[in-house]
């Protein structure tokens, strides 16, 4: 890793009789899991090109999928998901010379493409995850940049999160279910940060951080 990004991150958990009432959700107190067989994931699509594209259309099946974007160049990378009516509805990477990152971008189901401006090479690897095994981050993870962190596993209940970053760029966390619904944006700060808060999980299951933290490393600790 580049550097020590902080010696400790101090987490808190706390265990309730049931889970909290969320709008987006219809559960019981028995913290129902959500970790039911899952269809073959779609196989991942590639796309490639030195100069400004507009992408053919991509079929994306499920309402959340991942995209990592690489460029070489000393110019401008600018990526705008589009939907079927040619409409931009998400920019997705805004960024000057060379990058490499990742992020969850969260749909309907449906046709996309994209519209790229790069002055430089650049690829795109759009991934429709479904996650059935997750990453036990019961210890400190520190990393660099944009990142769709890998699966977590969460129980059901209120629990905290720790977070930090280094950098002057935007840093900002949110948090996804598996089916690609907003948990929380548990972040969304300018320059270096240091701090933890309490988030609400709805259902025992697979959740997806999504960071942005441009040009910065940043460390993430959640209880187990």
């Amino acid at each position: 890793m580049r550097g020590v990004l902080f010696t400790t991150l101090i987490l808190f958990s706390c265990s309730m009789a049931g889970c909290l009432t969320d709008e987006s959700y219809s559960y019981d107190e028995t913290c129902p899991n959500v970790n039911s067989p899952a269809p073959p994931e779609p196989q991942s699509k590639t796309l490639s090109g030195s100069t400004d594209t507009a992408t053919e259309f991509i079929s994306i099946q499920q309402d959340i999928f991942k995209i990592s974007a690489t460029h070489q160049g000393s110019s401008n990378f600018i990526v705008w998901l589009v939907d079927s009516s040619g409409d931009e509805i998400d920019l997705l990477f805004n960024v000057i010379g060379s990058y490499e990152g990742s992020h969850y971008v969260a749909v309907d189901a449906g046709a996309y493409a994209f519209n790229i401006d790069a002055g430089g090479e650049w690829t795109l690897v759009i991934e429709q995850i479904r996650p059935i095994t997750s990453y036990n981050a019961s210890e400190a993870v520190i990393d660099y940049g944009d990142t769709a962190f890998e699966p977590v596993f969460l129980e059901c209940g209120l629990s905290s999160i720790s977070l930090a970053y280094r950098g002057e760029g935007n840093f900002i966390v949110w948090l996804y279910d598996a089916d690609g619904r907003t948990i929380d944006l548990i972040a969304n700060e300018i320059g270096d940060y240091d701090g933890s808060s309490y988030i609400n999980i709805p259902r025992t299951g697979v959740y997806l951080f999504d960071i942005t933290a441009n040009e910065g490393s940043w460390g993430l600790s959640i209880a187990t």
